[in-house]
């Protein structure tokens, strides 16, 4: 199913898809793109985390901890499965919507630089790039897809809008999912 991309708040977090109960964002990071600076955009927004590969059962290279996907015959990698989903194509590289996101590799350390993270982009032009390369980029950060599982959170009203989920913040809270005290 391809879906479109919709903007949420004030430029924070970009709606991606819903694929296998979860959500996908870009979510706006500021910094270098390190695998501590994705997950803690991701941590930050309230969301959880992706990873690069999209279960267990993909090469031993799933994390404990993040989102894990059935990903049926479509690809081991989580930016290829939303590569399928959005652009009907197989890499991320020529889906514009995934351009300049980086998602969570725990597996890829350099000795010599910060830990990256696994890029994807129209304009990286390689399967990964070191996200340490790379500054104010945005992480790929997904929610449960569906308002019964508390996706609101501190008494946010969760809604349902064509395949987009959104919260509506009690007063005094802001943010994707109302995880920020605005008083």
């Amino acid at each position: 199913m391809r879906n479109e991309v919709n903007t949420l708040g004030a430029g924070e977090a970009t709606y991606l898809t819903t694929y296998d109960n979860w959500a996908f964002f870009k979510v706006k990071a500021i910094g270098l793109m390190t695998n501590d600076k994705v997950k803690s955009t991701c941590e930050e927004a309230g969301m959880s985390l992706p990873c690069l590969y999209v279960n267990r059962k993909c090469l031993d290279g799933w994390t404990f901890g993040c989102v894990s996907l059935e990903h049926g015959d479509v690809s081991c990698f989580t930016a290829e499965v939303l590569s399928v989903l959005l652009c009907d194509v197989i890499d991320p590289y020529s889906c514009p919507p995934l351009q300049d996101a980086f998602i969570y590799d725990p597996h890829r350390k350099d000795w010599w630089r910060p830990p990256h993270s696994y890029g994807c982009g129209t304009d990286y032009g390689g399967l990964c790039v070191n996200g340490s390369d790379y500054t104010n980029m945005s992480a790929i950060c997904a929610v449960p897809a569906n308002c019964s599982n508390s996706l609101c959170l501190n008494n946010g009203t969760c809604r349902d809008h064509d395949n987009a989920l959104t919260c509506q913040c009690a007063p005094g809270w802001g943010g994707v999912r109302c995880e920020r005290d605005s008083f």
